[in-house]
């Protein structure tokens, strides 16, 4: 686990999951958070794509993720997998998942 309070981060972005009832949903997020390009694939691989080719320091904040059904919540689980090697392949790279709920809030 990074300490992300004590980098600098030139840019911060929030990916708020709020109400999120699909994968289509989840991805319109994604997109929207990230402020992708509109050629955006709406896939997993296109995430890391992005997310890989991040050349300045960025915090990815992923906010109520705790609230997903079953289905988003499994997604959501891949999506993590794929943020951990992400930030492997990008040490500008940090994501931090912050529940409302949960004081053991986790960063990648």
């Amino acid at each position: 686990m990074k300490d992300f309070i004590n980098v600098t981060y030139d840019d911060i972005r929030v990916i708020d999951l709020k109400g999120v009832r699909s994968q289509e949903e989840f991805h319109e997020r994604i997109r929207e958070g990230l402020r992708v390009p509109s050629y955006y694939g709406n896939n997993l691989d296109a995430t890391y794509d992005v997310l890989t080719s991040i050349v300045y320091r960025l915090l990815v904040v992923v906010v109520h993720y705790d609230e997903l059904n079953e289905e988003v919540a499994s997604y959501l689980e891949r999506f993590r997998g794929m943020c951990n090697a992400a930030c492997e392949d990008n040490h500008n790279l940090s994501v931090a998942f912050l529940s409302s709920s949960d004081p053991q809030n986790s960063i990648i």
